[in-house]
């Protein structure tokens, strides 16, 4: 990161919130820190394999309140309806006037002139045609299920112990036969990191 800061001119960062074969999870606001600070570019983290397995994943979306942060994710990938995801991001950001709209659609335009469509306010403004209603009332579902029914920290730490016996084992500290791909601590890792078992 160092290096790139160095040598190149940055708009957007993309990070993702836990890798999908290994389960690293990097330090995101680290991360996101160094950019933001040292080089002013925009952070947007993939919150895919993140959003369903960590405290801070379904949270984060509702309590970052920094405006140059964003957030995607698939519903799928925690449990909602297919074909439902999302962008959260500051409003300011796509609220400018020379932002260009894409793509047009009936629920996007407050109305039609001669030579230019007059845009509704965003986020409206970037939701053009009929939205997915049952997927977003899926989806919003089950977010509140995983962090307020549940407990995201309850999620994680049982998502901890099922790791510990797959990868060390009963005995603790025992890995024959084992390689883990992916940090040295668990605590770093997602609830889907690479093994791969060989015979003794």
């Amino acid at each position: 990161m160092a290096e790139v800061l160095r040598t190149e001119q940055m708009k957007l960062v993309a990070v993702s919130g836990a890798a999908n074969v290994t389960g690293w999870m990097p330090p995101i606001h680290e991360i996101a820190d160094v950019w933001r600070i040292e080089h002013g570019a925009l952070i947007c983290v993939d919150g895919a394999q993140l959003m369903a397995h960590a405290p801070g994943g379904c949270a984060s979306a509702r309590a970052t309140p920094d405006t140059s942060i964003f957030i995607t994710a698939a519903g799928h990938k925690m449990y909602a309806p297919f074909g439902i995801g999302f962008l959260y991001g500051p409003r300011a950001s796509s609220s400018t006037r020379r932002r260009r709209t894409s793509p047009e659609g009936g629920t996007a335009v407050r109305g039609r002139v001669p030579i230019r469509s007059q845009w509704l306010p965003s986020p409206d403004r970037h939701q053009g045609g009929t939205p997915n209603v049952a997927g977003v009332i899926g989806l919003a579902s089950v977010i509140d299920f995983l962090s307020e029914t549940v407990g995201m920290d309850r999620i994680r730490e049982h998502e901890l112990r099922l790791l510990s016996k797959q990868c060390l084992g009963r005995s603790s500290g025992d890995r024959s036969g084992i390689t883990l791909y992916g940090p040295p601590s668990l605590r770093g890792t997602g609830g889907h990191p690479h093994v791969q078992c060989r015979r003794a």
